[in-house]
Parts: C-alpha cells; sequence; structure tokens
C-alpha cells in the first residue's frame, strides 16, 4: 500500500467524555497488563510523549490485510527501544493512537501481527542495530 504516513498524527483514543484513554502507565518501560479476558493490553512507557509517539508512528510500516478497502493503512508497526509497537486508527484516515505490540500469535480472537510485518521489523531492527533487543522482544512476548 503506497500512504504517506507524514500526514497522519498521533491521536489517543478517546472516552465517551472526550477524556484521552492512554495506553501508557507509570513505568519507564513499555509492557502488557492483562485485565480483560487475559488479552495483553499494551502499555507505553511514561517516557513516551505525544511527539515522540507522532515519530514512531511516521516512520512506521503501514499494513493492511487482504479485503481491507480503506484509503489507508489499518495498522501501522515499527520499532523504537527495543519495543515492538502497533498503531490502530482514532480518526480513520487522519489520526492513529499506538502501544506495545506482542510478536505473531493467535489469540481466541484475531491475530496481533502478520507473520510478514515481524520480518520487516527484524530486517529494520538490524539495519538499526537494534536486532537483539527486538529478537528478544519477540522472545519475551510471543
Amino acid at each position: 500500500m503506497d500512504y504517506d504516513l507524514k500526514r497522519c498524527r498521533y491521536q489517543p483514543k478517546a472516552n465517551i467524555d472526550g477524556r484521552p484513554i492512554k495506553h501508557k502507565w507509570k513505568k519507564n518501560e513499555p509492557g502488557f497488563s492483562y485485565e480483560k479476558d487475559n488479552h495483553p493490553e499494551g502499555n507505553c512507557p511514561s517516557t513516551i510523549n505525544t511527539n515522540i509517539a507522532e515519530k514512531i508512528l511516521r516512520d512506521g510500516i503501514p499494513y493492511s490485510p487482504q479485503g481491507w478497502l480503506k484509503s489507508h493503512p489499518k495498522w501501522v508497526f515499527n520499532i523504537y527501544q527495543g519495543a515492538v509497537y502497533k498503531a490502530v486508527e482514532t480518526v480513520p484516515g487522519e489520526s492513529y493512537h499506538g502501544f506495545p505490540c506482542p510478536g505473531p500469535r493467535t489469540h481466541q480472537r484475531k491475530p496481533d501481527m502478520p507473520k510478514l510485518i515481524k520480518e520487516k521489523l527484524l530486517e529494520r531492527a538490524q539495519e538499526r542495530g537494534c536486532l537483539s533487543e527486538i529478537e528478544a522482544w519477540f522472545k519475551d512476548h510471543p
């Protein structure tokens, strides 16, 4: 898919009152909590701000599954400081919100990441000199 991510922006998901729902916790490292149906909920480190989130998004690898009919990508994946991140649309075609993402495994409902994306992320990690950190992420978060 040929889509210019530079025009996208980071926008946190909001609740019914319009308050942002952030995938963020007070820890300085990314990780997961398991509150809903034992499905991992990605939490960003407290050090990620809007500027960093937009940089991760705009430099990401877009992906849309077969049958996706919209002109913008369904998901955007990237790596940052030894972790893998996935962004999903907040406002379709305009903004996304992201969170740490486990590797390509299938939960009861849906896969978190296509295997093709894992390969591209590992290539990117090799290019950026952080392959061992990303391999460790996939090992620790299958």
